[in-house]
Order: structure tokens, then C-alpha cells, then sequence
């Protein structure tokens, strides 16, 4: 067995290292260098957001649900008429639809597609089906408050995952 100079401490060192900076994309990289040259803290988005739910959690208590959404982004024929130049919705007919193959395609070829669609319907989903800020609310009742965090799966597509505290909910930390 050859002789090492690196103890196991360092070995594990580099390979936590070895890991998190694996997990870095380019955009991660582009702004911790400008954080660098503007000589700012170089922060962790990770760090961040866990702070920025934590100040939410002692001020609204803990959720009342965790919900993740994934759209089947690929699948919609909504991203068609995104993807498509001009689409007129009132001749539409399934006949002439693109295919799932075709959808998938052109979402590869326009990522902005998917990313459009994404967020137009997790606003609607926020604005009509939680209802946050209508008087009446949504179908959960009235929403007090929610948090969501968008992350992207390998292959790019988004999902989201959201907190929501309802209104008149007990408060499990003043139990």
C-alpha cells in the first residue's frame, strides 16, 4: 500500500469539498466571483433561505402544510402555444396538436418556454386555488401566509415546494 500524507481528515475534506463544488452552476460560480471582486460576504442561498423561513416561522408559527407542485411541463399542451410563434386558439383543434415528443422538443430547444409556463401557472395556483390576499380565500380557507421555493430536477424542470399557514390554525408552537 503506498504511503499518504493526506490523514482521513483531509481525505473527507476533499471529498465534501469535491461534492459541494459539483453541485455549483455556472450562474452559482458567476455571482460568488462578483461577491468576490465587490468584496461582499459570500453568501449561501441554502443559508439564506433557511433564515428567511426560520424569521417566518416565529412570526406565523409553524405551517399548517407542505406542499411541492410538479407540473408535467413536457406533457401540457398549454407550452405548445408558448413555444409556437402564432397559435390562434379559436381554430385550435386536437388533430393538428404537437405531439408530447414534439412539446418535449421544442421546450429543449426554448428552455424560457417551460420556465413561462412554470410560473404563470404557480401564480394561478397561489392567486386562484390558495386564494392568498382574497377576502373569501381559497379552498383551504383563508391562507395567512406562504413561503415557496422554485428548484429545478436534473433534466431542468422546475417544481416548487410551498408553505402554507392557514388562518385560525392552532399554532403548534404555543401548544
Amino acid at each position: 500500500m503506498p504511503h499518504s500524507n493526506v490523514s482521513k481528515n483531509e481525505q473527507e475534506s476533499f471529498k465534501q469539498l469535491s461534492k459541494l463544488i459539483s453541485n455549483f452552476k455556472p450562474n452559482d460560480i458567476e455571482i460568488v466571483i462578483k461577491q468576490e471582486q465587490d468584496k461582499q460576504l459570500i453568501e449561501n442561498k441554502a443559508n439564506f433561505f433557511r433564515n428567511e423561513i426560520h424569521a417566518v416561522i416565529i412570526h406565523d408559527g409553524l405551517s399548517s402544510l407542505f406542499v411541492t407542485i410538479n407540473l408535467a411541463d413536457l406533457h401540457s399542451s398549454i407550452v405548445i402555444i408558448y413555444a409556437e410563434k402564432e397559435v390562434n386558439i379559436n381554430t385550435l383543434i386536437l388533430e393538428n396538436f404537437s405531439t408530447a415528443t414534439e412539446r418535449a422538443k421544442l421546450s429543449y430547444l426554448d428552455p424560457t418556454v417551460v420556465a413561462k409556463y412554470f410560473n404563470i401557472i404557480i401564480e394561478k395556483i397561489i392567486e386562484y386555488i390558495l386564494g392568498y390576499r382574497k377576502s373569501e380565500g381559497g379552498v383551504l380557507g383563508e391562507i395567512k401566509n406562504y413561503y415557496a421555493i422554485i428548484e429545478y430536477q436534473d433534466q431542468g424542470i422546475p417544481h416548487c415546494h410551498i408553505l402554507i399557514w392557514l388562518q385560525g390554525a392552532s399554532n403548534l408552537i404555543k401548544l
